[in-house]
């Protein structure tokens, strides 16, 4: 993010945090440090057919392109970024083993 959009996102991260900390009533970071640990799971208990298959809301889409730059780094290039010559992103692989397993991230 930094190399992105400067140094300053650092401070913007941490103001975003005790933002999200303030609402949630959190008043310190004690209060969410390894509250995810009962979420984490042994590899033999994962469901490894689960399959997610990218889904862009078109009417939300702001065409900043985020998503199909980390599709095409993590995820076999499961995201076009061009529609009949026109800047349109949409999931277009079917699901497969192959990246069945790689999270998904929503614009937002």
């Amino acid at each position: 993010a930094a190399m992105t959009y400067g140094f300053k996102i650092v401070q913007e991260m941490i103001a975003g945090l005790e933002n999200w900390m303030d609402e949630k009533g959190h008043r310190s970071l004690d209060d969410i440090v390894g509250r995810a640990t009962p979420n984490v799971t042994d590899w033999q208990y994962l469901n490894l057919n689960y399959v997610a298959k990218a889904h862009i809301d078109q009417d939300a889409c702001i065409k900043c392109g985020r998503c199909h730059i980390a599709c095409e780094d993590t995820s076999h290039q499961a995201i076009t970024n061009m529609v009949d010559g026109v800047r349109h992103f949409e999931g277009i692989r079917p699901p497969s083993a192959s990246y069945a397993r790689t999270s998904v991230a929503l614009c937002g």
